[in-house]
C-alpha cells in the first residue's frame, strides 16, 4: 500500500523535482553540509506541503562562529557550517520525525477528501438519529458509538469508490478538480486499497457490535451507491431518485441496530430523508448544471433550460412531507406537539420551493438549498426531542388487521342502523363514510375487497358469518358460494379433530410404555375439574416410620355450566431418597391416580375454599405460605389465609376471603409476591394495569385499594386528517392485556411486566417521581409475550414467552436484543420457570400439550448427527404425558427436580425425570454434584 508513496525528503532533494537554476546551487564544499534555501522559492517549487521548509531550515543562526555565509550570483543567502557529528545525528532524528509527522498529516487529508468527511458525518447523524427512535427508553450508549463508527467506515468506503470511479469527471470540474485523485496527491491502488479495507471493517464491526440485519444494511447501501447510483449519474437523470434511496437507508441500518428489526414506524425517518433530498438535489444541480455539464453527468436540471420542471419536482416533493409529523404521532414516535412543528418546519421549505417555482432563478434555487440545509437538523432535533422516552411506537405490524376490526364493527352498526329505518318505512341508501384508519388520507373510500378479506380472516377463527356480508356490499351469488364454501370446512374440521384426537392417544400409549426408562418419578392424579393453576407450598413433613414425606400444593377449578369453583389444597405424598421403588411398570390400576417409584401414588385433596369463579392463578406469601392470593374472572384479586378456612366449604358457596383487592377493571393472570417486602403483591390484567398492594395496612372492611397503579396515560387529539375518530396514544405502561409480572429475585424495587403489545418493561419503585414509567423497554417477541421469569442467582437473567412459540434469554444490562431464543416449541408458549437450585436450568410450557427443560450450560455444545434429530443441545428433556394444554407447572422447592403441572384434560402430573437426564451417564460414575 505504501510502496507507491516516495518520502518527502527525497522528493525535494530529487533533482527531477526541484528544476532548480544551477547557478543556486553553489556551496562551499564540505562533508557535513546543510543547505537552507528562501522560502519563497521553495513553496513555489512545492505548494502543498509548507510544513516541509522545516526539513531544510536545519542551519545556525548567524551568530555561530563557526558559520560562513556569502551570496550567489542570484543574490539568494547561503550558509555552509561544519557540525559536530553528534548534532548532525540529532538532527537527522528531527527531520525523520518531522518527515513521518507531515507524511501522517498529507495522508490524512487525502483520506479525510476522499471519505467526503462532512458527507458521511451527515449520513452518520441520521444513523444515530435512527438508533435512539429505535431504542427503547434507555439508549445503549455503547451501541450507538458502535454504530455510528461503523456506519462512518461503510460511507467513507462508499464515497472513496465513488471518486475513484468518477476520477476523469471530477478533474474537468471547478468543484471537484482539486480531489486527492484528480490532483495527483494519491494513486489509484492506494485509493481502491483504503475503500476496500474500511468498508469491509465496517461492515464486519456492524455485524459483530450490533447484528446481521445492521450489517447488511450497511453492505447492501455501499453496493447500491458506489455501483449502481454513481454510474447511472453518467447515464440517466433517474439517478437523483436512485441516490434518495441510498440517502434514506442510514436511518433504518441505525433503527435495526437498536432493535433488531424493522417495523412500520421505523419509516418515518428514511421518508422525510427520501422526500427532503430531492429538492435539495435539484437546488444543487441547478445551481452547478454548468458544472454538471462540464463533468459529463446526466443531471435532471440539465434537460430542463428553464428550470420550470426542476423546481416543480421540489415544490412536489417538500408537499410530501407534511403528512411526516402526523405520522410520527400516530405511529407512537413522537408527542402531539411534533405535528405542529414538523408542520411549520415543511411549510417554511415548501414556501422557497414555491419562490424557487414562479422565479427560476439562481437567488431563488440558492434560498431553497439553504432552506434544505435547515430543514434536516431541524427535523431530526424535532424527533429526538419529542419521542415518547419510553419507545411507545406503538403500530403493529398487522395494522391492517386493527383496521379491518374497526371497519367491522362500523359496519355492523350501519348494517343495523339501515335495517332499522326501513323496518320503519325509510328506503335510504347508505351514506359514503370516512374512514379514519386510512390516514392521511381519510375521505377515501373502502376497497371492496377488504370485505373478502374481513370473511377469510373470520372464517379461520372459526367465527359466524360476519355481519357485514349481509350488507349490499356482496352479491347474494357470492354469498351463496361462501356459505357453501364454510359448510364443506365445518365438516373436513370434524373430520381433523377427530383424526387429531387419535394421533394424541397414540402418542400417550407410547410415552406411558417408556415412563420407567425416562422418569425416576411419576404420578398421575385425575381431577374433577381443570385446573389453571399450580404451586408448591414450602413445608415438608415426614412422618415416622414412614418412607415417604408428605408436601402440599395449591390447585384451583375451572368448572362449567354455573358450577361452585374452589380454591384446593391438595397433599401429595413424595418417597424418600433411601426407600426402594419398583419402576418396571407403570401403575395404572385405578381411574383416579398412577404412577411409579412412588409408595403409592397417593394425592389426596385435603382442603376446598368457596371461590368466585374461576381460580385464574394462585400464589401463596413467600414469608407466610399461609396467606395465599388468587386471580379470578372478576377484576377482584382476593386473599385467604387457609388455615382459617374448615377444609369443607360452606354449603351455601358463599365466598368469604379474608381480603379484597381492588384497583383492576378487568381479570387476568399476572400475579406475584415480594420476597423481600412481606405482603407487597403485583398483579396485572387485561385492563393494561398493573396494581401493587401491600396487605399488611388491612382496613376493618376487608377491602383495600392499589397503593400504587402503573398504567398507560391517554391523551386524545382530534384533528382533519382523522375526521370523528379521536387518536390515543400510550406514553407509559403496556398496550392493552398484561400478560404476566414479576418480581426480580434479587432487588426488592425492581420488577418486570409482559404483555400484548410484545414489550418486556422492567420497573424500579425507586425512580420517583417517574416511577409510573419503565426503566427499561424492549420489544421482546414478535407476538403477545405470555410470561416471565427472573433467574434466582443471576440478577441479569430474564426470560420470557410468547404467542410466537418462543423462549427468549435477556440480558437486563444490555436488554436490547436477546441472549439466545429457544425455538422448539410448536404452539404459544404460556408459562416459563426457573429451577430453584440450579443457575442453568429453565423450564417452559405450551398450548401443544409439551412442558420442555433447558439447560443454559449446553448451549452451542458439539453435537452428533443423531443428536441434532432430537433438538438442539440445550434442550434437556421433554415432557408428554398430558394430552391437552398444559395450563401451568411449579418446581418443588424441597424436592430436587420434581415438578408439578397440570393440564386442561383435568390432569395433575408430578414427575421427575430420570437421574441420568440431568447428571448424565459419565458424571453417575461419580458421586453426583451437590446443588446449593
Amino acid at each position: 500500500m505504501w510502496r507507491n508513496s516516495r518520502s518527502f525528503s527525497s522528493k525535494l532533494r530529487s533533482s527531477s523535482s526541484f528544476p532548480v537554476p544551477s547557478t543556486t546551487t553553489t556551496s562551499i564544499s564540505t562533508f557535513y553540509r546543510h543547505i537552507t534555501v528562501a522560502r519563497p522559492s521553495l513553496r513555489a517549487f512545492y505548494p502543498y506541503s509548507s510544513s516541509l521548509f522545516s526539513l531544510l531550515s536545519l542551519s545556525p543562526s548567524s551568530s555561530d562562529p563557526t558559520r560562513q555565509g556569502f551570496s550567489n550570483s542570484h543574490g539568494v543567502r547561503v550558509f555552509s557550517s561544519v557540525a559536530d557529528p553528534s548534532s548532525l545525528a540529532s538532527a537527522s532524528m528531527v527531520s525523520r520525525a518531522r518527515e513521518a509527522v507531515d507524511l501522517a498529516r498529507h495522508y490524512g487529508r487525502c483520506y479525510w477528501e476522499l471519505s467526503k468527511a462532512r458527507l458521511s458525518m451527515l449520513v452518520v447523524a441520521t444513523s444515530g438519529t435512527g438508533f435512539v427512535l429505535g431504542s427503547g427508553s434507555t439508549v445503549d450508549l455503547g451501541g450507538l458509538c458502535w454504530t455510528c463508527a461503523g456506519t462512518m467506515m461503510v460511507a467513507a468506503s462508499a464515497n472513496s469508490l465513488n471518486q475513484v470511479f468518477e476520477i476523469k469527471n471530477d478533474a474537468k470540474m471547478k468543484r471537484t478538480c482539486r480531489r486527492p485523485l484528480p490532483s495527483g496527491r494519491i494513486t489509484m491502488p492506494h485509493a481502491v486499497t483504503w475503500a476496500t479495507s474500511v468498508g469491509l471493517a465496517g461492515t464486519a464491526m456492524l455485524a459483530t457490535k450490533a447484528n446481521i440485519l445492521a450489517a447488511g444494511l450497511a453492505a447492501s447501501n455501499l453496493i447500491l451507491y458506489a455501483f449502481v447510483y454513481t454510474p447511472l449519474k453518467q447515464i440517466h437523470p433517474v439517478n437523483t431518485w436512485v441516490g434518495a434511496i441510498v440517502g434514506a437507508i442510514p436511518p433504518l441500518l441505525g433503527w435495526a441496530a437498536a432493535s433488531g428489526q424493522i417495523s412500520l414506524n421505523s419509516m418515518i425517518l428514511p421518508a422525510a430523508l427520501y422526500f427532503w433530498q430531492i429538492p435539495h438535489f435539484m437546488a444543487l444541480a441547478y445551481l452547478c448544471r454548468d458544472d454538471y455539464a462540464a463533468g459529463g453527468y446526466k443531471m435532471f436540471s440539465l434537460a430542463d433550460a428553464s428550470g420550470q420542471r426542476t423546481a416543480a419536482v421540489a415544490l412536489r416533493n417538500c408537499l410530501y412531507l407534511v403528512p411526516l409529523g402526523f405520522l410520527a404521532y400516530d405511529w407512537g414516535i413522537t408527542s402531539g406537539w411534533f405535528c405542529l412543528e414538523s408542520s411549520i418546519l415543511t411549510l417554511a421549505i415548501s414556501a422557497t420551493a414555491f419562490s424557487f417555482y414562479r422565479h427560476c432563478t439562481m437567488q431563488k434555487a440558492r434560498r431553497m438549498f439553504h432552506a434544505s440545509l435547515l430543514y434536516l437538523p431541524v427535523f431530526m432535533s424535532g424527533l429526538l426531542f419529542h419521542r415518547l422516552s419510553d419507545n411507545e411506537q406503538t403500530m403493529e405490524e398487522d395494522s391492517s388487521e386493527t383496521m379491518l376490526d374497526g371497519l367491522i364493527q362500523e359496519d355492523r352498526y350501519i348494517a343495523q342502523k339501515n335495517k332499522t329505518e326501513h323496518c320503519r318505512g325509510f328506503a335510504q341508501g347508505r351514506p359514503p363514510v370516512a374512514y379514519a384508519s386510512v390516514a392521511p388520507f381519510p375521505f377515501l373510500p373502502v376497497p371492496h375487497y377488504l370485505f373478502l378479506k374481513t370473511y377469510w380472516r373470520e372464517l379461520h377463527r372459526g367465527t359466524e358469518l360476519p355481519t357485514l356480508l349481509l350488507t349490499d356490499e356482496i352479491d347474494p351469488q357470492t354469498l351463496q358460494i361462501l356459505l357453501h364454501e364454510k359448510t364443506m370446512e365445518k365438516g373436513d374440521k370434524e373430520i381433523r379433530g377427530k383424526t387429531n384426537e387419535r394421533l394424541v392417544n397414540e402418542e400417550y400409549k407410547i410415552w406411558k410404555k417408556n415412563t420407567p426408562f425416562l422418569y425416576d418419578l411419576i404420578i398421575t392424579h385425575a381431577l374433577e375439574w381443570p385446573s389453571l393453576t399450580v404451586e408448591w407450598l414450602p413445608d415438608r413433613d415426614e412422618p415416622p416410620g414412614k418412607d415417604y414425606s408428605v408436601q402440599k400444593m395449591i390447585l384451583g377449578t375451572h368448572s362449567f355450566d354455573n358450577k361452585p369453583n374452589y380454591l384446593m389444597l391438595a397433599q401429595v405424598q413424595l418417597p424418600l431418597e433411601n426407600s426402594e421403588n419398583d419402576a418396571r411398570h407403570y401403575r395404572d390400576d385405578r381411574a383416579s391416580a398412577g404412577g411409579f417409584g412412588c409408595a403409592n401414588g397417593k394425592v389426596q385433596i385435603i382442603q376446598h375454599i368457596n371461590h368466585d369463579g374461576e381460580v385464574n392463578r394462585a400464589r401463596c406469601m413467600p414469608q407466610n405460605p399461609f396467606i395465599i392470593a388468587t386471580k379470578t374472572v372478576s377484576a377482584e384479586v382476593l386473599v385467604f389465609d387457609y388455615s382459617k378456612h374448615p377444609s369443607k366449604p360452606p354449603l351455601d358457596g358463599t365466598c368469604n376471603p379474608d381480603l379484597r383487592l381492588r384497583g383492576h377493571k378487568s381479570e387476568g393472570y399476572g400475579l406475584s409476591w415480594n420476597k423481600f417486602k412481606q405482603g407487597h403483591l403485583l398483579s396485572g390484567s387485561e385492563d393494561s394495569h398493573i396494581c401493587l398492594w401491600d396487605i399488611n395496612a388491612t382496613p376493618d372492611n376487608k377491602t383495600l385499594e392499589a397503593m400504587q397503579i402503573f398504567k398507560s396515560r391517554r391523551c386524545q387529539l382530534r384533528n382533519v386528517l382523522y375526521g370523528f375518530c379521536p387518536r390515543t396514544s400510550y406514553e407509559h405502561g403496556h398496550e392493552g392485556v398484561v400478560g404476566d409480572v414479576a418480581w426480580h429475585m434479587r432487588h426488592e424495587y425492581l420488577f418486570g411486566s409482559v404483555g400484548d403489545d410484545r414489550y418486556l418493561h422492567v420497573w424500579d419503585l425507586r425512580s420517583r417521581p417517574l416511577a409510573n414509567k419503565p426503566v427499561q423497554s424492549v420489544v421482546a417477541h414478535q407476538s403477545e409475550v405470555n410470561c416471565l421469569t427472573f433467574n434466582p442467582f443471576n440478577e441479569w437473567l430474564v426470560a420470557t414467552g410468547s404467542t410466537d412459540k418462543m423462549v427468549k434469554l435477556f440480558d437486563l444490562r444490555k436488554i436490547s436484543s436477546s441472549l439466545h431464543t429457544f425455538d422448539c416449541h410448536e404452539e404459544e408458549v404460556f408459562q416459563v420457570g426457573w429451577h430453584p437450585k440450579n443457575e442453568t436450568i429453565l423450564a417452559s410450557c405450551c398450548r401443544g400439550r409439551r412442558l420442555m427443560v433447558w439447560d443454559l450450560s449446553r448451549i452451542e455444545e458439539e453435537q452428533t448427527p443423531e443428536d441434532v434429530e432430537d433438538g438442539p443441545p440445550e434442550l434437556l428433556f421433554i415432557h408428554g404425558g398430558h394430552t391437552n394444554t398444559i395450563s401451568d407447572f411449579s418446581w418443588n422447592p424441597c424436592e430436587e427436580w420434581v415438578v408439578a403441572s397440570v393440564a386442561e384434560d383435568n390432569i395433575l402430573q408430578v414427575w421427575q425425570m430420570a437421574e441420568n437426564v440431568y447428571y448424565g451417564e459419565d458424571d453417575l460414575l461419580e458421586e453426583p454434584p451437590k446443588l446449593s
